[in-house]
Protein backbone atom coordinates (compact mmCIF):
# COMPACT_ATOMS: atom_id res chain seq x y z
CA UNK A 1 0.00 0.00 0.00
CA UNK A 2 1.23 3.26 -1.00
CA UNK A 3 1.50 6.61 1.35
CA UNK A 4 -1.53 8.30 -0.96
CA UNK A 5 -3.47 4.96 -0.27
CA UNK A 6 -2.72 4.55 3.27
CA UNK A 7 -3.63 8.17 4.25
CA UNK A 8 -6.79 8.18 2.09
CA UNK A 9 -7.83 4.52 3.75
CA UNK A 10 -7.34 6.85 6.87
CA UNK A 11 -9.59 9.38 5.74
CA UNK A 12 -12.45 7.38 5.08
CA UNK A 13 -12.27 5.42 8.53
CA UNK A 14 -12.23 8.98 10.57
CA UNK A 15 -14.93 10.05 8.50
CA UNK A 16 -16.94 6.53 8.70
CA UNK A 17 -15.74 6.71 12.55
CA UNK A 18 -17.16 10.18 12.62
CA UNK A 19 -21.09 9.39 10.91
CA UNK A 20 -21.15 6.87 13.16
CA UNK A 21 -20.79 8.41 16.35
CA UNK A 22 -23.27 10.64 15.75
CA UNK A 23 -25.65 7.82 14.19
CA UNK A 24 -25.08 6.55 17.72
CA UNK A 25 -23.44 3.40 16.38
CA UNK A 26 -19.95 2.30 18.35
CA UNK A 27 -16.94 2.38 16.16
CA UNK A 28 -16.27 -0.89 16.56
CA UNK A 29 -19.65 -2.56 15.47
CA UNK A 30 -18.84 -1.87 11.78
CA UNK A 31 -15.85 -0.93 10.50
CA UNK A 32 -15.52 -1.17 6.76
CA UNK A 33 -19.37 -2.71 6.54
CA UNK A 34 -21.49 -2.09 3.39
CA UNK A 35 -24.37 -2.05 6.06
CA UNK A 36 -22.52 1.12 7.22
CA UNK A 37 -23.03 3.53 4.42
CA UNK A 38 -24.48 7.03 5.14
CA UNK A 39 -28.50 7.48 4.35
CA UNK A 40 -28.38 9.30 1.10
CA UNK A 41 -32.30 8.88 1.48
CA UNK A 42 -33.06 12.43 3.02
CA UNK A 43 -31.23 14.79 0.98
CA UNK A 44 -32.14 18.92 2.71
CA UNK A 45 -34.30 20.28 0.63
CA UNK A 46 -33.30 23.59 0.89
CA UNK A 47 -29.57 23.19 0.15
CA UNK A 48 -30.86 21.15 -3.06
CA UNK A 49 -32.81 24.15 -3.28
CA UNK A 50 -30.10 26.41 -2.97
CA UNK A 51 -27.70 24.90 -4.89
CA UNK A 52 -30.01 25.14 -8.10
CA UNK A 53 -30.99 28.46 -7.92
CA UNK A 54 -27.47 29.47 -7.47
CA UNK A 55 -26.10 27.54 -10.94
CA UNK A 56 -29.26 28.68 -12.71
CA UNK A 57 -28.05 32.46 -11.49
CA UNK A 58 -24.35 32.05 -12.59
CA UNK A 59 -25.93 30.28 -16.35
CA UNK A 60 -28.16 33.73 -16.50
CA UNK A 61 -25.27 36.09 -15.28
CA UNK A 62 -23.11 34.24 -17.95
CA UNK A 63 -25.55 34.38 -20.71
CA UNK A 64 -25.98 37.98 -20.02
CA UNK A 65 -22.39 38.71 -20.19
CA UNK A 66 -22.23 36.73 -23.82
CA UNK A 67 -25.17 38.65 -25.03
CA UNK A 68 -23.99 42.04 -23.56
CA UNK A 69 -20.40 41.50 -25.55
CA UNK A 70 -22.01 40.41 -28.77
CA UNK A 71 -24.78 43.53 -28.54
CA UNK A 72 -21.04 45.56 -27.79
CA UNK A 73 -19.31 44.25 -31.10
CA UNK A 74 -22.49 44.71 -33.16
CA UNK A 75 -22.79 48.04 -32.24
CA UNK A 76 -19.25 49.63 -32.40
CA UNK A 77 -17.58 46.79 -34.38
CA UNK A 78 -14.28 45.12 -33.72
CA UNK A 79 -11.61 47.04 -32.10
CA UNK A 80 -9.11 45.50 -35.12
CA UNK A 81 -9.84 45.23 -38.96
CA UNK A 82 -10.35 42.05 -39.33
CA UNK A 83 -9.32 40.27 -43.57
CA UNK A 84 -11.74 37.91 -44.37
CA UNK A 85 -10.06 36.50 -47.18
CA UNK A 86 -6.83 34.56 -45.36
CA UNK A 87 -10.19 33.24 -42.97
CA UNK A 88 -11.85 31.85 -45.86
CA UNK A 89 -9.18 30.49 -47.22
CA UNK A 90 -7.94 28.64 -44.20
CA UNK A 91 -11.43 26.93 -43.46
CA UNK A 92 -11.59 26.01 -47.54
CA UNK A 93 -8.39 24.28 -46.99
CA UNK A 94 -9.05 22.47 -43.93
CA UNK A 95 -12.41 21.42 -45.56
CA UNK A 96 -10.19 20.14 -48.52
CA UNK A 97 -7.63 18.77 -47.40
CA UNK A 98 -8.92 17.25 -43.85
CA UNK A 99 -12.46 16.87 -43.36
CA UNK A 100 -13.45 15.69 -47.45
CA UNK A 101 -11.48 12.54 -47.19
CA UNK A 102 -12.24 11.99 -43.64
CA UNK A 103 -15.92 12.29 -44.68
CA UNK A 104 -14.74 9.56 -47.73
CA UNK A 105 -13.36 7.17 -46.12
CA UNK A 106 -16.09 6.75 -43.48
CA UNK A 107 -19.07 6.59 -45.95
CA UNK A 108 -17.32 3.73 -48.69
CA UNK A 109 -15.56 0.74 -47.93
CA UNK A 110 -11.97 0.58 -48.04
CA UNK A 111 -10.50 -0.65 -51.47
CA UNK A 112 -8.12 -4.16 -51.03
Amino acid sequence: MTGRQAIEREAVLVLRQSSRRQAGRQPSQCLLDEACTADNNHVDALLLLATVVASAALAAAIAKTALACTIHVMRNGLPFTLHWRPVIFAAALFWFWYLVPAIAAKALPPLH
